[in-house]
């Protein structure tokens, strides 16, 4: 069972009014509470009716043992995607790192963070988080360089692995 706290940050329709973030603890899955898009702050960050928010983005912060597809993914120029989403740069295959699916991605509060990643066989690998794979991965799913797969002594022709992650 995955345990953490799962922060979400709330985009004022109002272009006035400041973001709010709120954090919740959780078990189970990582996902926001039903009644979170309904919330609502003033700019003081305290709650009111007044004030609606227009764009909801959640990440977790300190979750662990989150199940998952790896697949691997190219962070060069030239491979796959364009550059890197946390740094707009390309990034060498040779370095650990993942994408992440858009509901772990958040919008960005994962960036440059480091999760670790337990392969079936019991290896764990600790890559940087540098992308969001957008349309790219499955619902749970991460993809990572082809570092990360020669560090589990995966071959990455399978294509596909389960893993579980965990924010480090």
């Amino acid at each position: 069972m995955a345990l953490g706290i799962l922060r979400c940050r709330l985009d004022a329709a109002e272009p006035s009014e400041p973001p709010l973030t709120v954090a919740f603890f959780l078990s189970g899955k990582c996902r926001p509470p039903p009644s979170l898009a309904s919330l609502t702050a003033s700019s003081s960050g305290h709650p009111t009716a007044s004030h609606g928010y227009g764009q909801v983005s959640c990440a977790a912060g300190g979750v662990y043992n989150i199940p998952a597809v790896m697949s691997v993914n190219g962070f060069q120029e030239g491979e796959e995607g364009g550059p890197a989403r946390c740094d707009g740069q390309y990034h060498s295959d040779d370095l650990l790192l993942v994408s992440m699916t858009s509901k772990w991605y958040g919008p960005g509060l994962r960036c440059g963070k480091m999760i670790s990643i337990k392969s079936s066989g019991g290896i764990t690998v600790q890559a940087m988080v540098v992308d969001d794979c957008e349309n790219g991965c499955g619902d749970n799913e991460i993809s990572t360089s082809a570092a990360v797969w020669k560090a589990m002594g995966l071959d990455t022709s399978i294509g596909e692995v389960s893993v579980i992650w965990s924010d480090v």
